[in-house]
């Protein structure tokens, strides 16, 4: 999972930096193509897991789905002390579940990994987006989620009072 959030990571500062070469010299990551800005980096990501206070400094990039607009809002490092949260919807306000046609997707890393699996009563999660648009997202949400990778076997963890705010 980790490979995965450090890719998320290079992808929006490889998009908030523009990319490319610039006057100053060459820049090491690659050029992108001109497009609407895709990546939101001030506001607030906060929840409770397994009943403590957690919060980060979030970012969200945005991604085309099949038939419909995506956003992930992303926060914290998932390493030593620091869990770090995931949670993906539609760009929609709306509430979403983790199963449906355009489901919600949540994953806590923190040595391995904890997500919703829609195919198992054990776990579930909910998301609630209240405005959405490429340059504001926020919403609520909370999930119980199962081990997997590195934390197979463990305890399901949960995530409660789940709220980001992100905007430009």
């Amino acid at each position: 999972m980790r490979p995965l959030f450090a890719l998320a990571a290079l992808v929006a500062l490889t998009v908030a930096c523009g990319g490319g070469n610039s006057p100053t010299g060459p820049s090491l990551l690659p050029s992108l193509p001109t497009a609407p800005p895709s990546v939101l980096m001030r506001g607030t990501l906060r929840a409770s897991v397994d009943g403590q206070p957690w919060s980060a400094v979030p970012f969200v990039y945005f991604s085309a789905g099949s038939g419909s607009d995506r956003f992930t809002v992303f926060g914290g490092t998932g390493i030593g002390s620091d869990p770090s949260l995931q949670v993906s919807g539609p760009l929609a306000v709306g509430t979403y579940s983790a199963s449906g046609a355009t489901p919600a997707m949540f994953v806590l890393a923190h040595f391995g990994f904890w997500s919703v699996d829609p195919f198992d009563p054990a776990s579930s999660g909910s998301l609630t987006v209240t405005t959405a648009s490429r340059t504001r997202v926020a919403g609520t949400f909370a999930f119980t989620g199962l081990p997997g990778g590195n934390a197979a076997g463990a305890t399901p963890r949960v995530v409660t009072n789940g709220t980001f705010d992100v905007s430009r």
